[in-house]
């Protein structure tokens, strides 16, 4: 999901032909649904969101999409040294994210347990 998706959409097929032979999607190949952030989508207008809306998707309505971009706050703070690294700051950046989605696997049974506690609510509600 990118906010972009709504632009990116028209010519991704286009971009990716440029790409190496072994990288390339064909477009008759592979099914491609485009959707942007639930808290991005407002600021779109209401074509976008009429196409690309999370809540408007088949099986999606109540995903947010959010979890992509929450990451962030914890690579933030790094901003100060890996400014100065040079080719290192990649290295320390993918060891800081891989650590942050390893703590998210180690805590899904947790997080999903949770969610299945809410469920009879969020059932009777919708």
């Amino acid at each position: 999901t990118l906010d972009i998706k709504c632009q990116y959409s028209e010519n991704l097929f286009h971009h990716i032909s440029k790409f190496p032979e072994d990288m390339q999607l064909k477009e008759d190949t592979v099914n491609v649904h485009y959707a942007i952030l639930q808290f991005h989508i407002e600021a779109h207008g209401s074509k976008c969101e009429e196409n690309f809306c999370f809540r408007y998707m088949r099986h999606m309505a109540m995903v947010c999409g959010e979890i992509v971009e929450s990451g962030w706050v914890y690579t933030n703070l790094l901003l100060m040294s890996v400014r100065e690294m040079g080719s290192v700051c990649h290295k320390t950046l993918n060891n800081h994210w891989g650590t942050y989605n390893w703590q998210k696997v180690v805590s899904f049974g947790t997080s999903f347990l949770v969610s299945c506690q809410w469920l009879p609510l969020l059932t009777d509600v919708f």
